[in-house]
């Protein structure tokens, strides 16, 4: 850059990743009064012009004082540059946190409207700590830092609600993780958190009050066993068949009169399946392949104390297949009960989905399969709650009849607060 009419009073050249730090340097040796001299890309090392790393080379001079008229000095005029490069400096930390900033995706929550205004605030703060104590990397680590602790607070302050003040960031980083990892659902935290107040329950003893709302707010199936046949429906890969063989097995261990009924032709290893449960405990096992069929199967077994249907997986988005199960639970009679079967490893938008389009088949509760593969289930909760659905049985694994028990309060409170832990 020319600088034909100015008298350079003094002139040092800088090399350093960016301009920022170059300026800083500048600053700090040369006084406010600097002049940029030149300003381009260099690269060094490297071997045969390969692996060079490039680097900034910033030439900045000072221009002598000229005696002027003295002038009430506007502070924010004269550090105008330095907030410049502070806001360049904060959009690339936008940047480098985007991933960590992106909010979990309910559906129903929205992005940190205030975040930016408040990133601005802190930069207009900077300036005089620069002066006095920050130069080169420490400059841009205390930016990050402070920058990245902004953030965090305006979004729990989005948590609390308008005008509430931010008293404890460890308290407000739980119901953060709480609805980001367990719960899901803001209006659900927010009544936790309602909860919370009226009890007075604080984050000395959250776990306490977590396991004290869980055990009042989880929905368990009562009278379960008045259920004489049990039909089992659920998407595919949840589990249903061998849940089906735990629950007879269960009932058969008590030297129950029991049976097996499947719908599911589709897949000839569930059949297969099915009956070699039935060999080993000598119970009667039926296939139907039509839902009229159903109501003979139902005649045929009217005596004994249990019998458990068994229903191929069907898509929640397939409406030919949905609409295929429907007719087996239309054709129902006697007092068959429709258990939903879905897996505690799924999403909890996969959850709420496969619950909305398996509302049309009708179903009175919910088996929740492979508790043993996760170690968050503030889902069934969070299901519970929201469609004032029961829990029917819980599973832990593929042994039958070992695995399966019927829900039980105390026992899921203390899953839900392992995983809190």
């Amino acid at each position: 850059m020319a600088r034909d009419n100015i008298r350079i009073k003094d002139m040092r050249t800088y090399i350093e990743e960016d301009y920022p730090l170059a300026y800083s340097r500048a600053r700090k040796e040369l006084g406010s009064d600097l002049i940029l001299i030149e300003k381009k890309e260099i690269k060094i090392g490297g071997f045969f012009g390969l692996f060079a790393k490039k680097k900034l080379k910033v030439t900045f001079g000072v221009e002598p004082k000229i005696q002027k008229p003295k002038k009430i000095k506007n502070k924010q005029n004269d550090n105008e540059e330095i907030l410049n490069l502070l806001k360049g400096m904060a959009n690339s930390q936008k940047k480098e946190k985007k991933k960590e900033e992106k909010p979990f995706d309910s559906g129903i929550y929205k992005p940190y409207a205030k975040i930016e205004s408040k990133k601005q605030e802190l930069v207009k703060n900077i300036p005089n700590e620069i002066k006095k104590k920050l130069e080169g990397e420490e400059l841009k680590e205390k930016l990050k830092r402070e920058i990245s602790e902004e953030i965090k607070k305006e979004m729990f302050r989005e948590g609390l609600g308008e005008g509430k003040e931010v008293n404890n960031i460890q308290e407000d980083e739980f119901w953060l993780k709480l609805r980001k990892d367990d719960i899901g659902e803001k209006e659900i935290v927010d009544d936790i958190k309602l909860f919370f107040k009226e009890n007075n329950y604080t984050l000395e003893n959250r776990l306490e009050g977590m396991k004290v709302y869980f055990e009042k707010n989880i929905k368990i199936r009562e009278n379960s066993k008045n259920k004489r046949f049990i039909m089992l429906v659920g998407p595919t890969g949840v589990g249903k068949t061998t849940s089906c063989a735990k629950i007879v097995a269960n009932k058969w261990t008590e030297e129950g009169d029991v049976a097996l009924v499947t719908a599911d032709t589709y897949r000839l290893e569930a059949v297969a399946q099915l009956k070699a449960y039935a060999n080993i405990m000598k119970v009667a096992v039926e296939v139907i392949k039509k839902p009229e069929e159903l109501d003979m199967a139902i005649e045929k077994f009217k005596n004994k104390d249990l019998v458990v249907m068994d229903t191929a997986g069907r898509s929640p988005r397939n409406k030919e297949q949905m609409k295929h199960l429907k007719e087996y639970t239309e054709a129902k009679g006697g007092e068959l009960e429709v258990i939903l079967v879905l897996s505690a490893t799924s999403k909890l938008s996969v959850l709420c989905e496969t619950i909305e389009k398996f509302k049309n088949i009708g179903f009175s509760s919910i088996i929740f399969t492979k508790i043993d593969e996760t170690n968050k289930i503030g889902s069934l909760l969070t299901i519970s709650k929201k469609y004032n659905i029961a829990i029917s049985y819980i599973t832990d694994g593929q042994k039958v009849p070992d695995d399966i028990r019927e829900a039980d309060k105390t026992e899921l409170s203390e899953i839900f607060i392992k995983g809190l832990k």
